[in-house]
């Protein structure tokens, strides 16, 4: 694929991403207006989050049972007491 085109393509998806954010942002009472305050400072910080992360997952689309599955899966398995 061409840079200029894989750019747009990321461009695409970033812009998408954002979105998604911002409506389960708006779509929920919980802190709604200090989280839609700091978008930008988390957009800023998130490369780095993603860095420094053991695990990211993408929970959007998955219920609450697949996103445990998914973390308990990537947690190292320990010897029983």
């Amino acid at each position: 694929m061409p840079r200029s085109r894989w750019r747009r393509s990321r461009a695409r998806r970033s812009a998408r991403t954002r979105a998604r954010l911002r409506r389960r942002i708006e779509g929920s009472d919980e802190a709604r207006q200090w989280r839609l305050d700091h978008l930008a400072t988390y957009r800023r910080a998130r490369p780095w989050l993603r860095e420094e992360a053991d695990l990211v997952l993408d929970t959007a689309g998955l219920t609450v049972a697949q996103v445990a599955r998914h973390i308990a899966g990537a947690l190292p398995m320990r010897e029983p007491r």
